[in-house]
Order: structure tokens, then C-alpha cells, then sequence
């Protein structure tokens, strides 16, 4: 029986336009019997919208991508509507300029934030959900953020690798109760020494903290993140990884210079670790 693929389509207009679109990334799901099917279908699906396939990367079924990362409920829809109707669906189009211009480094908001204490909503470029925290420490290349759940409760932290910032600001006390919530039930613990000078010295901190870590780099899609533990560490990082379910899968390797955040102390790192056996030091 033929899988629903999943694919991640890096598109490009098939006629100059005037909004300074460059291009756009965006998901692909179809049923497919192997990448070569998927590709042409996102090229026929591309087409329909004035745009033509640049390239294709992280095409697999989705029951493999399943087995391995979180899937959100918006591609699992598609993957269903796919399915159902055994024709191709795309998923939202995130745009990117024409040219590329050096992001900023939102250093003096995060130092702000900072000192204000005000809760943040951060996103990275492409990302649909916000990631809610106080930003608790701002260093030479990183931004550590504690995080905060949508109940309120400390949710461990995460480095934000300055530069990779699309959008922060204050959480709205008019349209979320968690800024009231938190002035009356503030967060304690202690908050983590670690470097936010250096790549390297920042995961070996992290690491030696945590038994899991969350990674996310450039090369991944929107929202999405590698968990595991660090096996070793050479010209970047060597990631033992754990699947959804709990079980220990393969390596990965990333370099540091792709790396945007780091993750450490989470809720659910820490329920995985558990059920997978992992253990700190």
C-alpha cells in the first residue's frame, strides 16, 4: 500500500514579484511509494500556487517521521486529508526575502526583558507557537530563557542563540492570565550557571545538568527539535537521540555553528528520561 509522504519544499516564485518574496519553505504531504514521487508531487502542487520546487529535504513517511519527532496536529490533518483523498496538501508557506539581510540580535530587548522581569513570547523564524519565558541571563552568543507552561509552572530553560530571533515581546497581561498568575505565585529555584559565551561549553553545561537535552538547528523545520543525550563532542555535537515513544534511536550529528536552541530541564525531557533510563553525569 502506498505511504503519505512528508517533505519540506524550499519553493521559488516562477515569476519575479514586487512583495520582495525570495522564496518560501513549506510542508508536502502525499502519497508517495519513495522521494522521487513525492518531489513530483510538490512540483505539481507548487505549480498550482506560482511557485516551482528549488529542493526537497526531510521526505519520508510519515510513519517513520512519527516514530522519531512530534509531529503537530496541523500536518497530521494533512496527512489525513492526504490520505483520505490520495491527492497532495501543502502546509502554511513561510516566506523568506528576496535578499538576505543579517537578523538582528534583539540584544537590547532580551536585556530589557531582562531586567524588567516581564515575561516574553519569543519566536524563531517560521515558528507558529510561542515559546513563553523570563529572560534570565543575556551572554556573548546566547540567551537563556526560563521557561514557563501554559499552566503557569516552571518548564526548565532554553538557549536562544542570539541572531535567531524573529520575533520577542511582552506577554499581553489583556489577552493571557499568565503575567497576573505569576505576580502572585512567582517562579522559584535556582537558575542554572551555565556559558552563553560558547557553544560547547554551553552543551557540556547543559548536559552535565539534565539527562536529556533538546537541540534545534537551522537545518530543521519550523518548531521542530532533536532530544536525546550528548554522546560526544568534536567539531559539533553528537546527539544520542529518543524517539517519542521513549526508546533510544540513532545518532545525529550537528555542528554548532547550526544550532539556534538548546533545551535542558524540561518537563517533558525529564518524563522521557525516566521511561528511557537516562541517567545525569
Amino acid at each position: 500500500m502506498t505511504d503519505i509522504w512528508i517533505g519540506i519544499a524550499d519553493a521559488v516564485p516562477v515569476e519575479p514579484r514586487d512583495d520582495n518574496v525570495g522564496g518560501a519553505f513549506v510542508q508536502v504531504l502525499a502519497p508517495a511509494d519513495d522521494i522521487g514521487e513525492l518531489r513530483a508531487a510538490a512540483a505539481e502542487a507548487l505549480i498550482e500556487h506560482g511557485f516551482r520546487l528549488s529542493e526537497l529535504s526531510e521526505g519520508e513517511p510519515v510513519r517513520d517521521r512519527l516514530r522519531t519527532a512530534w509531529v503537530g496536529p496541523e500536518l497530521l490533518e494533512l496527512a489525513i486529508d492526504a490520505a483520505l483523498e490520495r491527492t497532495t496538501r501543502l502546509g502554511e508557506f513561510h516566506a523568506y526575502p528576496l535578499v538576505d539581510e543579517e537578523e538582528p540580535d534583539f540584544r537590547a530587548e532580551l536585556e530589557e526583558l531582562a531586567r524588567n522581569g516581564e515575561l516574553a513570547d519569543v519566536r524563531g523564524p517560521g515558528e507558529e507557537h510561542s515559546t513563553i519565558g523570563y529572560i534570565r541571563a543575556v551572554g556573548g552568543h546566547w540567551a537563556l530563557l526560563q521557561l514557563v507552561d501554559r499552566w503557569g509552572a516552571a518548564d526548565g530553560f532554553r538557549a536562544l542563540r542570539l541572531g535567531t530571533i524573529a520575533e520577542i515581546e511582552p506577554v499581553d497581561p489583556a489577552s493571557s492570565f499568565l503575567p497576573r498568575l505569576l505576580a502572585a505565585r512567582p517562579l522559584t529555584g535556582r537558575l542554572p550557571d551555565v556559558d552563553l559565551d560558547d557553544t560547547r561549553a554551553l552543551l557540556e553545561g547543559a548536559q552535565g545538568l539534565c539527562p536529556l537535552v533538546t537541540i534545534a538547528s537551522e537545518e530543521m523545520e519550523p518548531d521542530a527539535f532533536r532530544l536525546g543525550r550528548v554522546s560526544a563532542i568534536e567539531d559539533g555535537v553528537v546527539l544520542r537521540k529518543v524517539s517519542p515513544i521513549g526508546t533510544w534511536i540513532e545518532e545525529e550529528f550537528v555542528p554548532y555553528d547550526d544550532i539556534t536552541r538548546i533545551g535542558f530541564c524540561e518537563t517533558y525531557a525529564a518524563a522521557l528520561a525516566l521511561a528511557v533510563g537516562a541517567v545525569s553525569g
